[in-house]
């Protein structure tokens, strides 16, 4: 579980950069469609949504409001738990773990749908209106 939510956490931080660059050069190319901006804004917002279930909400933490915890802050405290401690796992680190698996198995199709698919989706559109490369994109090249 922990490999596959820490693997999971960086790939919306990657995702995330990709985007943004991709929105950065979309807004940058006159003769693209600014549709394509508010897609880019939609799977911006979603990957927002993400990032808030990963993470737990940072937003109303810095204002010392309780919050609770993110997937990734059950699993580290699982794990962190196990290095001071050589029994069996305790009750709450059981809890834990069964409430971060039942709330990752969603989290994560949401974000392969939204790389694999729809991200996808917004970078051949990218391509087809002529917006300059942005990393994680192949270019098309026809001599």
């Amino acid at each position: 579980l922990q490999r596959a939510v820490l693997g999971a956490n960086a790939l919306v931080t990657e995702t995330n950069n990709r985007r943004e660059l991709l929105q950065r050069a979309i807004e940058q190319t006159p003769a693209a469609d600014q549709a394509l901006v508010q897609e880019a804004r939609g799977l911006q917002l979603r990957l927002m949504d993400i990032q808030t279930a990963m993470n737990g909400d940072r937003t109303v933490e810095s204002r010392s409001e309780p919050t609770p915890p993110g997937i990734v802050d059950r699993v580290q405290t699982i794990i962190f738990g196990h290095w001071q401690y050589t029994g069996a796992p305790t009750a709450t680190q059981r809890r834990n773990y069964d409430i971060a698996a039942q709330a990752f198995g969603p989290v994560l199709a949401q974000l392969r749908t939204l790389v694999e698919t729809d991200l996808k989706a917004l970078e051949a559109k990218a391509e087809a209106a002529g917006v300059p490369w942005t990393p994680g994109r192949v270019p098309e090249w026809k001599p």
